[in-house]
C-alpha cells in the first residue's frame, strides 16, 4: 500500500514538473517576443554617431502657446538671422540682453525655457543661440502640412550648449539635444548643425505614429523602436533593407552626403538639413538620381514648397557625381569625398 502511494506521488511530481516545464518555455517564447515591445531595455553600450538614447533625460512640460499674430515678430526674427550667419562687426553697441527679452515674448516663451547653458556664454552669444532656435522651432512648427506630425514645441525637453574640447559638435535623441558650440567654426555652421539635429527630433520625436507592430527592419540602438507605419519609414525604406543594410541596387547619388549613408537617422538628418539650407541644391541631387527624387518628395510632402535658404552658391559649383562628407560645415563642400554605402551584410 505505501509503495503503491509513493508511485503516485512521484508520477504527480514528474506531471507537476512537466507542466511547470511547459508554462516556462511558453513565459520565455512570449517574454522573447515581446520584451522590445515594451520598452523595458536600453542598450547605451551601443550608439549611432550623431544621436543618443536620452529616454532618461527630463521630459518636456506641457506648454501652452499664445494666440498671438506673429508675423511682424517672425519678419525681424529673419531679418537678425541673415545679419548672424553674415557675421558682420558692427560698431554700433547692442544690448542683447534686451533682444533676448525680446525674442523670449509670452510667445516664444516656451522655445526659450528649452535652452540651458553648461558653461558660461556672454550676453552675445546667447543672444544667437535664442535667435537661431527660436526661428528654427516655430518655422518648421508653422509650415508642417502632415496630420500625424507632434510638434516639436510639445515634446522637445532641452537643448543643452556647451563648450567641450572632448565632445563631438552635436548628439541628439527624441526628446532632448546637445551642441558643443567649441567645435563650431562659423555662425552659419552652427545654424546647419542646429537644422541637422533639430532633423533627428523631428524623425524620432515629430512623426511618430501608432499601430499594433514594431518595425523589426529599422531597429534603433538595436532594439525594436519604430512602429510599422510611422511615417519616417517611408523614407528608410527607400535604400535599405534595415537600418544599416542597403539594397543591392543602392547607389551612393541616392544619398545627400557621405555621412548621410551612416545610417537611417544620419540619412533623414542631412537630407532634412539639405532641403531646409540648400534647396537649390536639394533639387539637383534629385535631378541626378529617382530614389533621390522619392526622398526629396517625401519632404516636400511634409513641408510643401517651404525651405528656409535656397543657397544658390552651392548649386552653382556642385558636382551631381559627387557627395561630399557632411551638409553642415561649409568647408567640405569642395572636398572630392565620394560616399560609401552601408555594409550589404
Amino acid at each position: 500500500m505505501e509503495q503503491q502511494k509513493q508511485k503516485q506521488r512521484k508520477w504527480y511530481q514528474h506531471k507537476a514538473w512537466g507542466i511547470a516545464s511547459v508554462i516556462l518555455w511558453v513565459l520565455i517564447l512570449w517574454v522573447g517576443l515581446f520584451w522590445d515591445q515594451f520598452d523595458l531595455w536600453h542598450d547605451h553600450s551601443h550608439q549611432y554617431p550623431g544621436t543618443f538614447d536620452d529616454s532618461e533625460y527630463e521630459k518636456a512640460p506641457f506648454r501652452t502657446q499664445s494666440d498671438s499674430n506673429t508675423t511682424e515678430i517672425d519678419k525681424k526674427l529673419r531679418i537678425r538671422v541673415e545679419e548672424l550667419m553674415k557675421e558682420e562687426k558692427t560698431s554700433t553697441k547692442i544690448n542683447y540682453q534686451s533682444r533676448i527679452a525680446e525674442i523670449c515674448t509670452d510667445y516664444y516663451a516656451d522655445i526659450c525655457s528649452m535652452i540651458e547653458y553648461k558653461k558660461d556664454f556672454s550676453a552675445q552669444q546667447k543672444y544667437m543661440y535664442t535667435t537661431f532656435l527660436v526661428y528654427i522651432f516655430s518655422q518648421i512648427d508653422d509650415n508642417v502640412l502632415i496630420s500625424n506630425y507632434i510638434p516639436l514645441r510639445t515634446h522637445v525637453g532641452k537643448v543643452y550648449f556647451d563648450l567641450n574640447n572632448e565632445d563631438p559638435r552635436w548628439l541628439a535623441g527624441h526628446h532632448n539635444m546637445k551642441i558643443n558650440v567649441r567645435q563650431m567654426r562659423t555662425a552659419k555652421e552652427l545654424f546647419e548643425v542646429l537644422i541637422h539635429e533639430t532633423g533627428h527630433l523631428f524623425d524620432l520625436g515629430s512623426l511618430v505614429d501608432t499601430s499594433w507592430k514594431k518595425s523589426s527592419k529599422f531597429l534603433e540602438f538595436w532594439r525594436k523602436s519604430f512602429w510599422e507605419n510611422d511615417h519616417s519609414i517611408k523614407l528608410y525604406q527607400l535604400s535599405r533593407d534595415s537600418s544599416t543594410k542597403a539594397k543591392n541596387s543602392a547607389h551612393y547619388t541616392e544619398f545627400p552626403t557621405s555621412y548621410g549613408t551612416t545610417n537611417v537617422n544620419e540619412e533623414f538628418a542631412e537630407f532634412f538639413n539639405t532641403f531646409l539650407t540648400h534647396q537649390a541644391l536639394a533639387i539637383k541631387i534629385a535631378k541626378s538620381n529617382p530614389v533621390a527624387m522619392q526622398k526629396y518628395q517625401f519632404f516636400r510632402e511634409i513641408f510643401g514648397k517651404f525651405y528656409m535658404f535656397a543657397d544658390i552658391e552651392t548649386y552653382k559649383t556642385f558636382d551631381e557625381k559627387i557627395r561630399v562628407y557632411d551638409s553642415t560645415a561649409p568647408r567640405v563642400w569642395s572636398s572630392n569625398i565620394k560616399a560609401g554605402l552601408p555594409k550589404k551584410q
